[in-house]
């Protein structure tokens, strides 16, 4: 079974019945995903994770939290509240000592709960993140700016073998193609020299 903190989207206070269906979905081809509470002693990892590791990413979050209308709704699903109630949550955040990981773990163990999502009798599925690098750099190298940044290759192939073999859905390749085959493309030791 699959669980999944909904830590952004679900509120503690906000939280009174022991299942709930999330609104109807925007599009004829999106499930119905359904949540139903379940515990932190549940969660694979949960005592043992690095709580450290969230504490920037939810201070960036709740700088922005903070500066919206408290009365808008956080999201589309009710259960998510209001942004009063997550700036609330933010001013609660500021105030633990970030550098404990067990008080972090109390924080969210005591203002967020944990959801387990269903799409109809599915336990199983795919939870997207979006991440977007932001590097620095020079048009001069030094010591500090020791390796250039090169843009994708031209001939990077990228193979989504799912197209090929249902078995293999969600899993990729890449390489270039030579001689009418698929080879491997240079790890970055080859492509520095």
């Amino acid at each position: 079974m699959r669980y999944i903190l909904i830590a952004c989207l679900l509120l503690l206070s906000a939280c009174g019945e022991e299942e709930t269906k999330a609104p109807e979905p925007i599009a004829e081809e999106r499930p119905v995903l359904h949540l139903k509470l379940d515990s932190f002693e549940n969660l694979p990892g949960w005592e043992s994770d690095d709580f450290q590791e969230i504490v920037q990413p939810l201070i960036r979050s709740c700088t922005r939290i903070l500066k919206r209308d408290p009365l808008d709704d956080f999201g589309p699903i009710k259960k998510a509240g209001t942004y009063r109630d997550w700036q609330k949550i933010c001013k609660n955040f500021a105030k633990v000592a970030m550098s404990d990981n067990q008080k972090i773990r109390k924080f969210f163990e005591d203002n967020f709960m944990p959801y387990q999502v269903f799409s109809g009798e599915e336990d199983r599925g795919l939870f997207t993140g979006y991440y977007e690098a932001s590097l620095k750099g020079s048009k001069e190298k030094s010591e500090r700016y020791a390796y250039p940044l090169h843009k994708r290759p031209d001939d990077l192939v990228m193979v989504d073998l799912g197209q090929f073999r249902e078995e293999l859905k969600g899993q990729r390749i890449a390489g270039r193609v030579q001689d009418g085959t698929l080879k491997p493309y240079e790890d970055r030791e080859q492509i520095v020299k």
